[in-house]
């Protein structure tokens, strides 16, 4: 694993945690190659919370593509799931976790109840494509892609799938790696690490963090196992080849890790800035992917396919929304999504796919060189 700090290596020295729960945590070990923290031969990292949110979004997302297939589905299921609530998944693992997405989903989304109003919207498109309806200007439907699947798209040509799973990748995953587990209110200087909490093998510190890396969706020894990886884990990788963000975002959580058992808060920082930063690369990189499918889907006359992959886009690109400290502005951001793709993808155009990915180059100049090959 590449351990490159960017500060003496000689802060990357871990505890040797002897310890039991709520005593001190003050003997140091060396940075390990995977994600594993143990603590009186016991691991300390948990992160069931988030396993579990991963999980029933992989279920909604099953949900929603019997509409791509021309089932009708229910607003009501999917804002169950959305809450967890009325037994609406399939497993009692899920149903009984005292977990959900709605409550940890960005507050801005859920005031304006992006994801309630997409329910309604798909429920209500899915009664038309069980009747066989196709998609046109204006009117919701199903379209054909070049592989002879269907997919249900709205008036605007958005397929509903994308716009919910891609979306809450964002407004979920990323906003609460970046703007909740990843703030100074859950790993700042103040929050406890010195003690372990009550019945648990973890300092409040360490837990957060490990909070943070479960909405990865990548396995432990990531990225020498790909195995399983999903959600940000899948598309950083899908884009490893051309921008390497793989073992700088695992290496990141791992040092981070390390610095946080060691009490190495300036290290700590450098790691979590590093995240913020690939991350947002990931997205970046991502919708620029996606915009380069949209051209050559529309170059092949492949209307079902350009509006696959616009819609990913589409949410790619919001969630650049989500950092605090992101290197692309909303005025740009509204930019690509109103002006460039603009909200009806019947009109979309190619010039107007070249202008949005002009903007990201803008913004993320090391795209530049690889723009037309991600």
């Amino acid at each position: 694993m590449n351990k490159l700090f960017l500060a003496p290596l000689s802060f990357l020295l871990l505890f040797v945690i002897s310890c039991e729960d709520s005593d001190p945590v003050d003997n140091k070990l060396s940075i390990p190659d995977t994600y594993a923290f143990d603590r009186n031969g016991s691991n300390t990292v948990s992160y069931s919370g988030q396993i579990a949110r991963l999980d029933m979004l992989e279920e909604m997302k099953s949900y929603l593509l019997l509409a791509d297939g021309g089932q009708q589905i229910e607003a009501s299921k999917l804002n169950d799931m959305f809450q967890n609530q009325n037994n609406a998944y399939s497993t009692d693992a899920l149903n009984n976790a005292g977990k959900q997405i709605k409550s940890k989903t960005f507050a801005p989304d859920l005031d304006a109840k992006y994801y309630e109003n997409a329910f309604d919207a798909v429920a209500a498109a899915s009664i038309v494509g069980a009747n066989g309806t196709q998609a046109a200007n204006g009117q919701a439907g199903l379209i054909t892609r070049s592989n002879g699947n269907t997919i249900l798209v709205d008036e605007n040509g958005k397929e509903f799938t994308q716009i919910i799973e891609k979306g809450l990748m964002g407004s979920l995953m990323i906003h609460q790696i970046f703007n909740v587990y990843l703030t100074n209110e859950r790993i700042g200087d103040n929050v406890e690490n010195d003690a372990t909490e009550q019945g648990a093998n973890y300092t409040t510190m360490e837990h957060h963090w490990d909070e943070a890396f479960g909405y990865v969706g990548v396995p432990t020894d990531f990225p020498a196992n790909t195995n399983g990886i999903r959600f940000w884990g899948k598309y950083s990788h899908g884009r490893d080849a051309l921008i390497a963000t793989d073992a700088k975002i695992m290496d990141a959580f791992i040092m981070g890790r390390t610095a946080i058992v060691n009490k190495e808060y300036t290290q700590r920082d450098i790691q979590k800035e590093i995240i913020y930063e690939q991350l947002e690369l990931v997205a970046a990189a991502t919708a620029m992917h996606y915009l380069n499918d949209a051209l050559t889907a529309f170059n092949n006359g492949e209307t079902g396919d350009a509006f696959h992959v616009l819609s990913e886009a589409w949410e790619f690109t919001r969630a650049l929304r989500l950092s605090p400290q992101k290197r692309i502005s909303l005025d740009d951001i509204d930019a690509i999504l109103y002006d460039h793709l603009g909200d009806n993808f019947w009109d979309t155009s190619a010039s107007g796919i070249n202008n949005a990915k002009a903007v990201l180059v803008n913004a993320f100049p090391e795209l530049a060189p690889v723009q037309d090959q991600l």
